[in-house]
């Protein structure tokens, strides 16, 4: 890492437009497309991602102009991931994603496949995919506007009321994009867009017939509240543009002229650096896992699956006696939980230690699990005597047949759940040996 003295490395615009129904969304995103292309770049092609056909109505502004536009009509997420690259290939100078609310809701729909209820981890995988796409937005070398539909924030406020007795209400918060939660970080230029009744539009008129009053309907205007801009000249700013019948050739400049403070400040033509893509932090966790504490953390959590999966493929009922035989297995073995609520974890350290080494390797678990009965311990000798001197008592993985004759790796519970009841290790591997053993149980 080394510091340099600062340049402008911003050549692209990134603007951000959402609001409700009607508010103009998509038509402000079509003429900023178009005042860009054509005071810029010399009337480039604009390619326009759309996922509610948007593109079919403002098509007419672009013809006009002599601007082409490039359609592709998706709500995929990964087109969207994507789209920069595309459009670039094509020779299109500025990028219109809209709307970028459906592209986040199938995103959420793949992650969540068939599942009814969406969990931390699928919310996490969301917003891990999603996050390819902001890279993508930040760096592409292109004009990159998007729009979006209206979301808000909601907090859980405590509420005191006349009695003292506080209660947690839900309070609709700012408004923001409806799409990823920090979306609206990555945009320079950041417009909430609104429409009211023009007020100046109406007008009464009399006809000569009858000297009867005509009421002519009022018209809207379209408003644009700057939520954020990173030039200081445009924050907070409001603009309004009122509704007009039909486009006229040079209409864009009206719109695109608002915002010229921060298209000037922009170093269009130069070099575009948001960031360095190629350092990562990938080696501070290869250090991390040099570290005894981080390799046995890891070790850990990846025993505790393997130890519960293999625990369910013999009792697999999750209550009754078949959660009372696991937690005595696990204890047996551990001296703890798997959910690490023993208070004080140095204590059992060894003796979860010890119960590892009787996960990996079978031959120690009937001594790891307590006092055997003699003809118990006979025919473990009998076993280590048969497998001779230095040899572990237990075949390989490989050795194993997984047939159903095949004798099970791990000592099993009888029905009266006694510890001092723990049969002998057989000849399987560990790791594959509960499932022997659920069958060698029902035989028996």
């Amino acid at each position: 890492m080394a510091f340099t003295k600062a340049t402008k490395q911003v050549a692209y615009a990134r603007i951000g437009g959402f609001g409700p129904m009607g508010s103009g969304k998509t038509t402000l995103m079509a003429l900023l497309a178009l005042y860009l292309s054509k005071t810029y770049h010399g009337g480039a092609p604009v390619a326009f991602l759309d996922t509610e056909k948007g593109s079919d109505f403002v098509e007419p502004y672009f013809a006009a102009e002599g601007v082409e536009l490039l359609v592709d009509k998706t709500r995929a997420f990964v087109d969207l991931r994507d789209a920069h690259a595309q459009a670039l290939r094509s020779g299109a100078c500025v990028l219109v994603a809209d709307s970028l609310t459906h592209f986040w809701q199938e995103l959420l729909r793949t992650v969540k496949g068939e599942g009814r209820h969406f969990n931390i981890k699928m919310i996490g995988e969301a917003k891990e995919r999603w996050a390819e796409f902001t890279e993508n937005y930040d760096r592409a070398p292109i004009h990159y506007l998007v729009a979006g539909r209206l979301g808000y924030d909601w907090e859980n406020v405590d509420i005191e009321d006349e009695d003292g007795k506080i209660t947690s209400e839900l309070i609709k918060g700012g408004s923001k994009m409806k799409a990823e939660g920090d979306f609206s970080y990555e945009p320079d230029l950041v417009l909430e867009l609104s429409s009211a009744d023009d007020p100046d539009a109406a007008d009464y008129k009399k006809l000569k017939k009858g000297n009867r009053i005509k009421k002519l309907a009022s018209s809207q205007i379209h408003i644009a509240n700057v939520k954020k801009c990173r030039v200081r000249a445009l924050n907070g700013q409001m603009f309004s543009w009122p509704d007009k019948g039909s486009y006229k050739p040079g209409d864009y400049a009206k719109v695109g002229d608002c915002f010229k403070p921060y298209f000037d400040f922009l170093n269009i033509g130069g070099e575009h650096l948001a960031f360095d893509a190629s350092r990562n932090s990938q080696q501070l966790m290869a250090d991390a896992g040099k570290r005894d504490f981080f390799q046995q953390q890891r070790r850990r959590e990846i025993a505790c699956e393997e130890i519960k999966g293999s625990l369910s493929c013999v009792w697999s009922a999750a209550t009754g006696k078949d959660a009372a035989v696991k937690t005595e297995v696990i204890n047996a073995l551990f001296g703890t939980l798997l959910d690490g609520r023993r208070e004080d974890e140095s204590r059992h350290s060894g003796r979860r230690r010890e119960g590892l080494r009787s996960h990996e390797e079978p031959g120690h678990l009937a001594d790891a699990a307590g006092p055997r009965s003699p003809a118990a311990a006979g025919e473990a000798g009998a076993i280590r005597d048969s497998r001779g001197a230095g040899k572990p008592p237990w075949r390989s993985r490989r050795d194993c047949s997984r047939s159903l004759n095949c004798q099970p790796a791990v000592a099993v519970l009888t029905t009266s759940f006694r510890r001092e009841e723990w049969g002998p290790p057989g000849a399987c591997a560990w790791r594959h040996g509960w499932r022997h053993a659920k069958y060698q149980t029902e035989s028996a």
